[in-house]
């Protein structure tokens, strides 16, 4: 294992995903504890890094879920405004290098995990602010199906930005 070329940015608590063979670096934050909105791209097997469109709000500490070529970014801090976790919940499509606004997430949440399963992202635990202990701390268990199945009691729009639902919440 050799040493590859370096970030041309230092850069801590950001997500990552790797999707096409390529590696997705997006928020985190710099040596002044700032919260990012850059998106970095880094390819392997060129060793190169190519910045993208920064994506809508500032943030570190997000997880990040693929499903069928878009990046799913949801929660982490805006330390630059808030000691808060964010509700926020963005798309983003690589080959397009464009970020699409969606619902914001049931609650506030960062220093969380997710997985895909089955075209569903499960979100789980985290917690809500800086210096929490006990309560503060989620057990939650969110799903997100960004495919609902069209049915009468939502229309076509809210159906393609998917649905959110509770599967285990302790707030």
């Amino acid at each position: 294992m050799g040493k590859k070329k370096p970030m041309p940015k230092a850069i801590g608590g950001a997500g990552s995903c790797l999707i096409n063979g390529k590696i997705y670096i997006i928020g985190g934050f710099d040596s002044s504890l700032r919260s990012l909105s850059s998106v970095w791209e880094y390819d392997p097997n060129n060793e190169t890094w190519i910045q993208k469109t920064d994506m809508p709000t500032p943030r570190d500490q997000p997880t990040i879920a693929e499903i069928e070529g878009k990046l799913y970014l949801m929660g982490g801090w805006n330390l630059n405004i808030s000691t808060s976790a964010l509700d926020t919940f963005d798309i983003y499509n690589p080959l397009l290098d464009k970020w699409e606004l969606t619902q914001k997430m049931p609650y506030n949440v960062t220093d969380h995990v997710s997985g895909v399963v089955d075209k569903k992202i499960f979100l789980i635990g985290g917690m809500w602010a800086l210096n929490v202990i006990g309560d503060d701390i989620y057990r939650s268990v969110w799903e997100y199906n960004p495919f609902p199945q069209p049915t009468t009691s939502i229309s076509p729009k809210e159906s393609l930005i998917g649905t959110w639902a509770s599967i285990k919440t302790d707030k």
